[in-house]
């Protein structure tokens, strides 16, 4: 009987590792996907290598050179991009490769490794279809002319800077204009103002008596004028 006891426990204790380590088998999944199934030659495709795991593990990805597989060709190795999940217990890394090929054909991307604490993990197969400019087999001797020149539609975007200079322009052109004539006309280009300081009353009384007397209006008939502007000069000087 206890015997038998010990064997339930120890089958407990067994399944209970399996089911730990199948969780753990399972709580890393690595995917991976393409942007564009067929291309034209020389065109490019993202592909992209994804693997969700615990935010304590690390990840290795493949280290490829310039060639995914023989034909297609390696543009660039982006940065893996890193996304944390459920309050940072999870995340999920992305990295990307730009491809492209320059040989028509079918091409096999086999499945891409990504070790996980020294376990590796292997995505999906992909493939790419890569196809030249289509030819005219049935007219090969027919040759199409030269295509009209296509007029750009005309946007004001593409004028708001020319306009912008233009009005900038204008206030330096205008003083461009009035240099080049004052230097013509032989004038200074700052004009001076000269300004008369104003006289004292004494000085200005007196010098206006001076005037009438040189005047000598009263000899002229004018003794009225003669007198009030003599009037004036002297309230003036008065004041």
């Amino acid at each position: 009987m206890e015997s038998k006891m010990n064997r339930n426990i120890i089958l407990i204790a067994l399944l209970g590792l399996l089911f730990v380590s199948k969780a753990v088998a399972q709580s890393v999944t690595v995917e991976a996907k393409i942007d564009s199934l067929q291309i034209l030659i020389g065109e490019q495709a993202k592909v992209q290598l994804q693997v969700a795991m615990d935010a304590k593990q690390r990840a290795i990805f493949p280290a490829y050179t310039d060639t995914l597989v023989r034909g297609v060709e390696i543009i660039e190795t982006v940065k893996p991009d890193t996304q944390f999940l459920n309050d940072r217990q999870r995340m999920v890394i992305t990295q990307e490769y730009i491809i492209t090929s320059f040989d028509s054909a079918l091409y096999y991307l086999p499945p891409m490794p990504v070790t996980v604490d020294g376990k590796v993990y292997n995505s999906k197969a992909l493939a790419l279809k890569v196809y030249s400019m289509p030819v005219d087999t049935l007219h090969p001797d027919q040759f199409f002319g030269q295509k009209p020149v296509m007029k750009a539609p005309f946007a004001w975007e593409d004028w708001y800077g020319l306009i912008a200079c233009s009005f900038l322009a204008l206030p330096l052109l205008g003083l461009l204009i009035y240099l080049i004539v004052r230097i013509r006309d032989n004038k200074p280009i700052i004009r001076k103002i000269k300004v008369e300081p104003k006289l004292p009353p004494h000085q200005a009384a007196m010098k206006e008596i001076e005037r009438i007397k040189t005047e000598k209006v009263w000899q002229k008939g004018l003794s009225k004028e003669y007198y009030t502007e003599l009037t004036d000069a002297i309230r003036t000087y008065i004041k």
